[in-house]
């Protein structure tokens, strides 16, 4: 099985959260594709910039490139674009519309063949319904 995981989770995963890191040692035993994209690359990295700590800022973007190295990062596409505009419009007319990011994150997903969102918000994501959510 191939996930995408969110920023909920990777931000789970540097702090090394039981639960997360758990999880991570399963998928990578069970031989499945583990994945984020440039979006979530984007709000992971901005909040490890954003920390004051310049000690625990090093700490934080050690954990991520050696988490980074398992994990595939998918590009923002212009068939993603295209996928994620028709599903904001669907759900403007049901007045409805999802957050941009996770918007561009399912649709990421979605083109890059993955088959769940793993994430700690599952509110847009099931709203989006471009894949099944997995809540962690």
């Amino acid at each position: 099985m191939k996930r995408c995981l969110d920023t909920t989770f990777l931000s789970r995963a540097l702090r090394s959260e039981s639960m997360a890191v758990a999880a991570l040692r399963a998928w990578t035993g069970d031989q499945d594709t583990i994945a984020t994209t440039e979006v979530n690359y984007f709000e992971v990295a901005l909040g490890i910039e954003r920390t004051d700590s310049k000690r625990k800022r090093d700490r934080l973007s050690s954990a991520w490139a050696e988490l980074l190295t398992n994990i595939e990062v998918l590009p923002l596409t212009r068939r993603a674009t295209l996928l994620a505009v028709r599903r904001q419009a669907a759900l403007y007319r049901a007045g409805k519309p999802a957050a941009l990011a996770d918007l561009l994150i399912a649709a990421s997903a979605a083109v890059g063949g993955c088959e769940a969102i793993v994430t700690g918000d599952d509110g847009d994501f099931e709203r989006i319904d471009l894949l099944p959510v997995e809540k962690y």
